[in-house]
């Protein structure tokens, strides 16, 4: 989708039409497909703070307690991913081991770090020069949180070794889905558009 002043043009269809300013609940549609073009969302910056905010607290728990535990005859052993990230080090998997640690732990960090910062700026009407190209790399940083994956690594380890041993739940893993639905919440409640219309108007 793009957009010049107060056109825009539909990413389905090509279509150019005017672009109205949108009220809280609101959404625009293409005239001649019917595709979303944009939808206002309430309170969009307010409910991105907050879960921003929900999921930094969910992330030292999340990075260092235990995730699952294993027992059988007697020995147990309990990991958290910075034990993983460890392990793959120790085993000679180096890089292995950090793309772990960008994709798991840097980039959702980073994330929801820049929310924070981002939603704080917008809502307080701050501007500072830095905070376009900021936004801009953060649209980009997107598509390199890996979560979900890893989260479905772990779901499906536990599957295979559920009938070997037995297994035990950590509060490392509540506190990873707590921070995983904070991020794929606020992917749902983060108006980009609203956003960029917000720092437009800071700047000028």
């Amino acid at each position: 989708m793009s957009s010049t002043d107060e056109n825009i043009v539909c990413p389905c269809c090509d279509f150019v039409q005017h672009r109205p300013n949108l009220a809280a609940g609101q959404k625009l549609s293409c005239f001649q497909c019917g595709h979303t073009l944009l939808h206002r969302r309430k309170n969009s910056i307010e409910r991105t703070l907050a879960l921003s905010v929900a999921g930094l607290v969910a992330f030292i728990p999340a990075m260092t307690l235990p995730v699952i535990g294993v027992s059988k005859l007697g020995f147990s052993n309990q990991a958290s991913l910075i034990d993983c990230i460890q392990l793959l080090i120790d085993q000679g998997f180096p890089i292995a081991a950090m793309f772990v640690f960008c994709f798991t732990l840097l980039v959702p960090f980073l994330r929801l770090l820049s929310n924070v910062v981002i939603s704080l700026c917008v809502s307080k009407r701050k501007h500072v020069s830095w905070l376009i190209p900021f936004f801009r790399t953060y649209v980009q940083l997107n598509s390199w949180a890996m979560l979900q994956v890893f989260m479905l690594g772990i779901i499906i380890s536990m599957y295979k070794i559920g009938d070997l041993a037995e297994l035990t739940i950590g509060w490392g893993l509540a506190s990873l889905v707590l921070m995983l639905t904070c991020s794929t919440l606020i992917a749902v409640s983060l108006d980009d558009d609203l956003v960029w219309r917000h720092l437009e108007d800071l700047r000028d």
